[in-house]
C-alpha cells in the first residue's frame, strides 16, 4: 500500500533553503555519471521487489546525492507469485540518496495507476522509496475513476 499526502501551498515561490537545493542541484559536477541506472527496493519479508526507481542517467552531486534525469518510479502488487505494476511515478529530474532511500525535486511529477484509471500531477515533490510514502507540494491536479488501489 502506497501512502500519497498532498501538501497545498499558496506561496508558490520556493523558500530560501529550497532555492540553495535547486541551485546545487543544478550545479552538478562535469562528471560522466551512469546510464540507465535502476535502484530495486525489496520487501524484507518476502524477498519480493516492491518498487523500482529507474533513471535515464544519474550523476553524483554535493552530500552524496544523486542527480538523477528521466525519473520513474513504479511500484508493485503481486498476485501470488504474478507481479504487477501497480503505480508509476515520473519526473524529468529529482534528487535521490542513496543513504535515506529518498527522491525529491521541486520540479513537475506525475503519478498515475498504471491501468491508466486515475492519474495526479503537481510540482514538487519527496518520495520515501523504503517506507511507500509520497508527498506532494504544489498545483496539485487530481482525475480519478475508480481510485489510486489497484485492487478497487
Amino acid at each position: 500500500m502506497i501512502a500519497i499526502c498532498v501538501v497545498s501551498s499558496c506561496n508558490e515561490a520556493p523558500t530560501q533553503s529550497e532555492s540553495d537545493d535547486a541551485a546545487h542541484a543544478s550545479e552538478a559536477p562535469n562528471q560522466a555519471g551512469q546510464k540507465r541506472i535502476k535502484y530495486p527496493e525489496y520487501e524484507r519479508a518476502t524477498g519480493q521487489i516492491k518498487s523500482l526507481l529507474t533513471g535515464d542517467t544519474a550523476v553524483q552531486v554535493e552530500g552524496g546525492m544523486m542527480l538523477i534525469t528521466g525519473m520513474r518510479m513504479e511500484t508493485y502488487k503481486y498476485d501470488g507469485g504474478t507481479q504487477k505494476v501497480d503505480l508509476i511515478i515520473e519526473a524529468p529530474e529529482c534528487l535521490f540518496s542513496f543513504r535515506t532511500h529518498v527522491a525529491s525535486s521541486d520540479g513537475p511529477m506525475t503519478l498515475r495507476r498504471a491501468d491508466g484509471d486515475a492519474s495526479l500531477s503537481g510540482r514538487g515533490f519527496e518520495w520515501h522509496q523504503r517506507e511507500s510514502y509520497l508527498t506532494i507540494s504544489n498545483n496539485v491536479k487530481t482525475v480519478t475513476r475508480k481510485g489510486f488501489s489497484i485492487d478497487e
